[in-house]
């Protein structure tokens, strides 16, 4: 279903988990959930890509994990619960997500 120049998507796997996100012409995604908790899930970045990686405390003792990517391909921050849960990323460059393995892959375009 179509709205507003995003198309709403929903998948079933064949475990039965399902999700739903909205894609527009260019590729980008919004409005997204993940079939499985996302604290079981993990964030992979190729070493050849983290130009820096620093570690930001935020609220509540949370933090965060700040990868800044070579070559200005952008970065990525990964959100921690104080013990060490993950709670979620921003990745704003390129990613695939793997749902059976519970991975989020940083794309090296190279």
């Amino acid at each position: 279903m179509m709205n507003e120049g995003w198309l709403h998507v929903e998948l079933t796997l064949e475990d039965g988990a399902e999700f739903y996100f909205e894609v527009n012409e260019e590729g980008s995604v919004r409005n997204t959930n993940t079939p499985y908790p996302i604290n079981e899930y993990s964030v992979f970045i190729p070493e050849g890509l983290v130009l820096r990686k620093d570690r930001v405390e935020v609220e509540n003792g949370n933090f965060d994990i700040v990868t800044e990517l070579k070559w200005s391909k952008g970065s990525v921050i990964e959100h921690y619960r104080y013990d060490g849960i993950f709670m979620g990323a921003d990745c704003k460059t390129r990613c695939m997500i793997n749902h059976q393995e519970r991975k989020i892959s940083i794309v090296d375009e190279n």
